[in-house]
C-alpha cells in the first residue's frame, strides 16, 4: 500500500490513543476500530492506558504542536 495508507493508519492510531487518553472505555474503542475482540485493542494500545508518564508526554507533544501551529 502507498503512503496514503500510512497516513490513514496514523490517523486511526492517533484517534484510538486520544480516545483512551480522554477516558473512553476500551470496549467502545474496540467496536469503533472494528477489532474482532477487546483483547486485540488492549494488546495494541495498552501502553497508553493508565500511564502518567505517557499522558505527560502526550500533553507535552500536544502543547509543542499547538505552539508551532498557532493553537490549532
Amino acid at each position: 500500500m502507498g503512503s496514503g495508507w500510512h497516513r490513514l493508519h496514523d490517523l486511526r492510531h492517533t484517534a484510538a490513543t486520544s480516545w483512551l487518553r480522554d477516558g473512553i472505555d476500551v470496549k467502545t474503542i474496540s467496536v469503533w476500530l472494528g477489532h474482532s475482540t477487546t483483547q486485540r485493542t488492549v494488546n495494541r494500545y495498552s501502553h497508553w492506558m493508565s500511564s502518567d508518564s505517557d499522558l505527560a508526554a502526550v500533553a507535552k507533544a500536544r502543547d509543542a504542536r499547538r505552539a508551532r501551529t498557532g493553537g490549532h
